[in-house]
């Protein structure tokens, strides 16, 4: 019979290959994540950047505080906004849309 009451397990071949795998395992999970945040962060951007550009062309340059209301949409508010921006006719009714967009 072996006595284990002693025996460190972290320096055993099988929990060093185990900690190995799990290390990796970690490393990919979160590259993953990593991947799909900077994908919804991109589409994001791109959704604000167009935006802007078709307000801007239609309204001319805003006032900062709507400038930062649309900073601050999200991605699916951000599509809304698309969806619903030639139903704007003046920089009131986009206002109105920001201030009523839930």
């Amino acid at each position: 019979m072996i006595n284990t009451a002693h025996v460190d397990i972290t320096l055993t071949s099988w929990y060093q290959e185990g900690k190995k795998d799990g290390k990796l395992e970690g490393k990919l999970e979160g590259k993953k994540e990593g991947k799909q945040e900077g994908k919804q962060e991109g589409k994001q951007e791109g959704e604000y950047t167009l935006l802007m550009r078709l307000i801007t062309k239609r309204f001319g340059k805003l006032k900062s505080a709507l400038n930062k209301k649309i900073a601050q949409l999200s991605i699916e508010e951000l599509e809304q906004l698309a969806d619903d921006f030639l139903t704007l006719n003046t920089v009131d009714d986009l206002n109105h849309w920001l201030n009523n967009k839930s």
